[in-house]
């Protein structure tokens, strides 16, 4: 399994600013890692690039709306997520599906006190290092809030890291990070075959990581508030 330092060492060869078997500069080396971390730190806000999802529990409080997940949050400590991707509470081993809204949905309900034992909306502030859901109507029971999320990358501390990213991803980071550095080595050029495989590799972890789509009704809330219809039993 490649180091950081590997990965790094490559993208400079690749842009011709190390020939085989050189190593770069100490400086060098830093300001790769950080033009890397700078481009996991982008790719987080593609949920294409994301390869896993993380499952969150959150307890409810009855009479609480607000929650906040993070290094130092209150109700669950965790990372921060990037996004959350859906949402359900359970009551009495039944799930209901959370609809997610923006801040301008949020702000545009009139009573926010409102209160209901099966949230219908959440509204995700996502900050660092805390973030925020907000569930609307407020909970009157205590239940549990289950959320899928985008796993975030974690940054590489240093060079000798191992780089621990699933397959695929190696070759998509050697040459996009290539691609990243060469405008601060602007003696060198950069040739259009780094180029075309920088793309080609990114896309094939686009494809890789793109999610089937699964028809739904809105039968269940035509037929009581996201209480869950049964299309056989008619209830």
């Amino acid at each position: 399994m490649a180091t950081v330092q590997q990965v790094i060492n490559r993208s400079l060869r690749l842009i011709g600013v190390l020939a085989t078997g050189q190593t770069p500069e100490a400086d060098e080396t830093a300001d790769a890692l950080t033009a890397l971390n700078a481009m996991l730190d982008g790719w987080m806000n593609d949920k294409l690039m994301t390869y896993s999802l993380q499952n969150i529990t959150v307890p409810l409080v009855a009479g609480t709306a607000s929650y906040t997940i993070g290094t130092s949050g209150a109700t669950v400590t965790a990372t921060s997520p990037v996004r959350i991707e859906s949402a359900y509470t359970r009551k009495s081993n039944i799930d209901y599906l959370i609809e997610l809204i923006d801040s301008n949905q949020y702000n545009g309900i009139a009573s926010k006190t409102s209160a209901s034992d099966i949230p219908e909306y959440l509204y995700f502030n996502g900050t660092n290092p805390n973030s925020t859901i907000t569930l609307y109507p407020v909970p009157n029971e205590v239940n549990n809030l289950y959320l899928t999320v985008w796993t975030p990358y974690a940054a590489f501390a240093a060079a000798t890291d191992t780089f621990t990213m699933p397959n695929g991803y190696e070759d998509a980071v050697a040459y996009n990070l290539a691609i990243r550095l060469w405008p601060e080595y602007p003696a060198v050029q950069l040739s259009p075959v780094v180029v075309e495989l920088a793309k080609t590799t990114l896309a094939s972890i686009k494809r890789i990581n793109q999610q089937s789509v699964i028809q739904t009704t809105q039968l269940a809330k035509m037929f009581g508030k996201n209480r869950g219809y049964n299309i056989i039993s008619g209830a």
